[in-house]
C-alpha cells in the first residue's frame, strides 16, 4: 500500500534529461505543499472565523493545486510551471485588488512566487516577473492610497496564517535548492575526479600505445629487408617475441584454397617441433586462429580459464591469455599471427592495434617475399628458355646443309685455316688453355690456346682471351641471328606474295561475270574475247607481266613493238598499272569493311535498346532485310541436367507476308523436332543452306518438311556463351540465295553479339517473373494476416487464389471431433 502511495504522489522522471527531472521534482513537491497547507488553512479559517468566501478562496488554491499535479503527471513539466505561475500569479494580484490590498500575505505570496520562477522558468523570465510585479504592486498601492479600492476589513489571522504558510513553503523551497546545488557540487567533485583518472589513463594507455605502435614499426622494418621466406617468419616470431617479451608466437600461412592454415613458424623448441609436425587447422570457427581467418578480424582471450573458445595445449602450459590477427593483404587473407602471453590480460584490445599495424606490415612483407620467390624462380626459367632457344638456334643453324655441323677456324704458322674435323687431344709438353664460348649460359664453343712447355698463362693473358671469347659470342650470336632473320623475312615475303595470289583470286572471283580484260586495235576498247589478240607469231608479241608482291596476276600483250624503247615504255606502264589496281582492291576491301563496321554498329546500337526478344530479332534481321528474306525466327535452347539442348523453345518470329508458322511460345522437343540435328549440328560456326535440294547435308525428311514450309535457302545462326548454348536463329527464303562474303561475316558476327543480349533478356524476365511472383504472395499473405476469423481467413485465401490463378480454387478445413469417425469440413470455393 505504501508503495502504490509513494508512485503515487512521486514526480515523473526524465532520464536524459537533468534539468527537466529536477524541475519536476521540484513542482511536483511545492504542489502537493500547496495542496496540503492551503487544505489545512481552509479548515482552521473555517473553525475559526467560519467565513464562507475566504474559506472557498484558500480551498480553490489546494484543488488548483491538484489540477496542476494532474498536468505535471502527464510529463507537461514546462507547461505544468507556467500553469502553476500564471494561476497563482492572477490568484494573488486578484485578491491584492478585490479584497485585502497589497497586505503582508499577498507580499509574502509574491516573493514566494518569484523564487519559484527564477528556479523554474529561469533568470530570464524572473527579471520580467520581477518587472511587472513591481508595476502592479506600485498601481495596487496607488489605488489603495488614493480610496480607489474598497477593502473589506477583516480579521488579520487569515494575513497571519497565509504570510506563515508562503514563508514555509519558501524556506522548503530553499532548502530544496540547496540540497540540488550541494547535490550538484558534489557531483561536479566527482566528475573532476573521474577525469582526473580518466586522463591519467589516457595518458598510460597512449604512453603503452606509442611504445607498442613503435616496437611493431620495429619489427617491420626488420622483417621486411628478408626476402627467403621461411628465414622471414622465423625472424618475425623471434624479434616480436624479445621485443613485446610475451610467451610463446606463431604465424600460420593459408593454402590457395582458404581452407587450412599450415604452421610455418613458432618460438623456442615448441615451435620448431610443432613445425616438424606439420600442424594443420582448418579455416573455421573450431579455433582462434581458424576464427580470426574465417571471418578476417582479430580475436582476443583476455583470459584463457574463462574463454570456452581457448583449447589448451600440453607444450604451451603457462598460455594465461591469447590474440590471433589475420594477416590480410587487400581482400585475401595470408595467414594468421598467434601471440601468446603468460599473465592475465596480458594481451587486450588495448594492445590489438598495435599487433593488427605489425600484422599487416608481415603481410606486406610475405606478399613481397612471395613476389621475390615468384621472380626469382621465373628468371631461372626464362634463363633456362633462353639457353634452350639458344642451343636449338645453333643446332639449326649448324644444320649440315646450309652451315657445316664443325664451325671453326684454327691458326698456326702464319696460316689460318677451317676446321673439318675435330682438333686432336694436345700433346704432352704443351701448355694447354681452354675458353668456352658462352651465350645465355649455353656454351656454343671454344678459344683452345696451346704454347710450349713451361710457359705460365698469367692472369692479365686470361683476361684478354676471356674477353675476346664474350666479344666473340656476343658477336656471333648476333650473326646467327641476322641470318635467322633474314631466313624469316624470306619466308614473309614469300607468304606475303601467296596471300596477294590469293586475295586476288578471290577478288576475281567474287567480281562474278564482270570483264576481266581489255584489248585495243587502234581504233576503240574492246572486252577481251577468245580472238583477241590476233594469232601472230609470237616473236611479234611483247607480254609484260602485272605482278603485286612478285606475283603475276595479270599480263599487258602488245603486238608489233619495234624497239627496246617501246618494251621500256610497257615495262614501266604495267609496274604502275599493277601498283595502282592493287590499290584500287585495297581501297574496295577497305570500303567493305567499313561498310562491314557500320552494319555491326547498328546491330550491337538497336541491341543496346532492345526491350523485348521480338526487337532483339529485328536488329539482327534489319541488315539481313534487303535479300528478300521471307521468315525469320528467334530460338531459346533449353538445357537438361547434362548441359544439353533439349527443347527449342520459339521466342520471337518474323515473316515478310502473312503471319509466322508457329506462334511464339511454342515448345520443340529436340528429340521429336526433325531440324534440331540440322539445327544444333554446330555451336560456333552458322549453317548456310543456299539450295536445299541440292545440299547433302539434308536428309529426306527434313527435305519434305522444308519444301512443305516453302524454305528453300535457310541460314542457322547458333547463339553460345562460353561455348554453352543459349538461343539459335533462323533466316529462311523462298528460293534458292547464294550467300555472298558479307553476309557470312554477318552471320558470323551475330553469334558473338546477340547471345548476351538473349541471356540477359531470360533472366530479366525470369527475375521480374519471381518478383511478381513473391510480391503478389506478400499481398495474399498480408490479406489473409488482416482477417479476424477463420472463415474471413478462408474466403479471403480462396478468393486471392482465383483471382491470381485465373481458375475454380476450393478451400477446405477439415477437423475430427474426439471420439468420433465422422469428420466435419468447412468449405469455401470461388470461381
Amino acid at each position: 500500500m505504501l508503495a502504490k502511495i509513494i508512485q503515487f504522489i512521486a514526480p515523473p522522471q526524465f532520464p536524459d534529461d537533468d534539468e527537466k527531472t529536477r524541475i519536476a521534482n521540484l513542482l511536483n513537491l511545492l504542489l502537493w505543499l500547496f495542496f496540503s497547507v492551503f487544505l489545512v488553512l481552509a479548515i482552521v479559517l473555517h473553525l475559526i472565523e467560519n467565513s464562507v468566501l475566504t474559506t472557498t478562496l484558500i480551498a480553490s488554491v489546494a484543488i488548483v493545486s491538484l489540477l496542476l499535479l494532474f498536468v505535471l503527471r502527464q510529463r507537461y513539466v514546462r507547461a505544468a510551471s507556467w500553469l502553476t505561475v500564471l494561476v497563482f500569479y492572477t490568484g494573488t494580484f486578484s485578491a491584492a485588488f478585490f479584497d485585502s490590498g497589497m497586505n503582508l500575505g499577498v507580499s509574502s505570496s509574491l516573493l514566494t512566487l518569484g523564487v519559484l520562477v527564477g528556479l523554474m522558468l529561469g533568470r530570464h523570465i524572473f527579471n520580467i516577473y520581477a518587472v511587472l510585479t513591481v508595476l502592479i504592486s506600485s498601481l495596487v498601492l496607488y489605488l489603495e492610497s488614493t480610496g480607489q479600492l474598497s477593502l473589506q476589513v477583516r480579521s488579520e489571522l487569515p494575513n497571519y496564517l497565509s504570510t506563515g504558510a508562503n514563508f514555509f513553503i519558501l524556506a522548503i523551497t530553499l532548502n530544496l535548492t540547496l540540497r540540488d546545488l550541494q547535490n550538484a557540487s558534489n557531483r561536479i567533485r566527482q566528475n573532476n575526479k573521474e577525469l582526473l583518472s580518466i586522463r591519467d589513463h589516457l595518458e598510460q594507455t597512449v604512453t603503452e600505445r606509442t611504445r607498442d605502435l613503435a616496437l611493431a614499426a620495429e619489427v617491420g622494418r626488420s622483417v621486411s629487408q628478408i626476402r627467403e621466406l621461411d628465414a622471414l617468419l622465423q625472424n618475425a616470431v623471434n624479434t616480436i617475441q624479445k621485443q613485446f617479451d610475451l610467451y610463446y608466437i606463431q604465424i600460420y600461412l593459408a593454402d590457395k584454397r582458404q581452407k587450412t592454415l599450415m604452421l610455418k613458424a613458432g618460438t623456442g623448441i615448441v615451435g620448431r617441433q610443432l613445425v616438424r609436425r606439420g600442424h594443420v587447422l582448418t579455416v573455421s570457427n573450431s579455433s582462434i586462429n581458424g576464427t580470426a581467418a574465417a571471418e578476417k578480424r582479430t580475436v582476443i582471450v583476455s583470459n584463457t580459464a574463462v574463454s570456452p573458445m581457448f583449447k589448451p595445449n600440453s607444450l604451451l602450459p603457462f598460455t594465461r591469455s591469447e590474440m590471433a590477427v589475420p594477416l590480410i593483404l587487400g581482400e585475401q587473407v595470408m595467414g594468421v599471427l598467434n601471440l601468446q602471453s603468460d599473465a592475465v590480460d596480458g594481451l587486450t584490445e588495448q594492445n590489438a592495434n598495435a599487433f593488427e599495424t605489425l600484422a599487416g606490415q608481415l603481410a606486406v612483407a610475405i606478399e613481397n617475399a612471395n613476389l621475390f620467390t615468384e621472380t626469382q624462380e621465373a628468371r631461372a626459367q626464362v634463363e633456362e628458355y633462353v639457353g634452350l632457344v639458344v642451343q636449338q638456334g645453333w643446332e639449326n643453324y649448324q644444320d649440315g646443309i646450309t652451315q657445316p655441323e664443325l664451325l671453326g677456324f684454327t691458326f698456326a704458322g702464319e696460316k689460318l685455316q677451317r676446321l673439318t674435323q675435330s682438333p686432336p687431344a694436345p700433346e704432352m709438353g704443351i701448355a694447354h688453355l681452354d675458353v668456352p664460348i658462352v651465350v645465355a649460359n649455353e656454351m656454343i664453343g671454344t678459344i683452345q690456346l696451346e704454347a710450349e712447355m713451361g710457359h705460365t698463362w698469367t692472369d692479365e693473358e686470361k683476361e684478354m682471351v676471356t674477353a675476346v671469347a664474350r666479344q666473340v659470342g656476343q658477336q656471333a650470336e648476333n650473326l646467327r641471328l641476322l641470318a635467322e632473320t633474314y631466313q624469316y623475312r624470306t619466308e614473309a615475303e614469300k607468304f606475303a606474295r601467296r596471300l596477294s595470289g590469293e586475295a586476288w583470286r578471290e577478288f576475281v572471283h567474287g567480281q562474278g561475270k564482270v570483264q576481266q580484260g581489255f584489248v585495243y586495235d587502234q581504233n576503240k576498247i574492246q572486252p577481251l574475247s577468245p580472238d583477241s589478240p590476233p594469232a601472230l607469231p609470237e616473236a611479234d608479241l611483247l607480254r609484260q607481266p602485272l605482278q603485286v608482291q612478285e606475283e603475276t596476276i595479270g599480263e599487258i600483250i602488245v603486238a608489233g613493238a619495234q624497239n627496246l624503247e617501246d618494251a621500256a615504255l610497257v615495262t614501266a606502264v604495267s609496274q604502275q598499272l599493277s601498283s595502282h589496281i592493287e590499290n584500287l582492291r585495297l581501297a574496295q576491301q577497305t570500303e567493305l569493311a567499313l561498310a562491314q563496321t557500320d552494319i555491326l554498329y547498328r546491330i550491337g546500337r538497336d541491341l543496346n535498346t532492345a526491350n523485348n526478344e521480338e526487337d532483339i530479332l529485328l536488329a539482327a534481321l534489319n541488315p539481313i532485310l534487303p535479300t528478300a528474306v521471307s521468315e525469320a525466327t528467334l530460338m531459346f535452347v533449353e538445357l537438361d541436367s547434362n548441359n544439353e539442348p533439349e527443347t527449342l523453345h520459339l521466342l520471337a518470329g518474323w515473316q515478310r507476308q502473312g503471319r509466322p508458322a508457329y506462334p511464339v511460345g511454342t515448345h520443340f522437343p529436340v528429340k521429336q523436332f526433325p531440324f534440331a540435328g540440322l539445327f544444333l549440328k554446330s555451336s560456333d560456326a552458322p549453317q548456310l543452306i543456299s539450295e536445299v535440294t541440292a545440299d547433302e547435308r539434308i536428309d529426306d525428311v527434313t527435305q519434305a518438311a522444308m519444301a512443305q514450309a516453302s524454305i528453300q535457302a535457310i541460314a542457322l545462326i547458333p547463339l553460345t556463351v562460353a561455348q554453352q548454348w543459349v538461343g539459335i536463329i533462323t533466316f529462311s527464303w523462298s528460293e534458292a540465295h547464294p550467300f555472298t562474303r558479307q553476309e557470312q561475316e554477318i552471320f558470323n558476327a551475330l553469334i558473338n553479339i546477340v547471345a548476351p543480349t538473349v541471356q540477359s533478356q531470360r533472366l530479366f524476365a525470369k527475375t521480374k517473373s519471381q518478383a511478381d511472383k513473391e510480391r503478389l504472395i506478400n499481398i495474399i499473405n498480408q490479406r489473409i494476416q488482416s482477417t479476424a476469423s477463420i472463415d474471413s481467413a478462408l474466403q479471403t485465401a480462396v478468393k486471392e487464389l482465383g483471382k491470381a490463378l485465373q481458375t475454380t480454387t476450393q478451400v477446405k478445413l477439415t477437423t475430427a471431433a474426439p471420439k468420433q469417425k465422422e469428420y466435419e469440413q468447412k468449405a469455401v470455393a470461388a470461381d
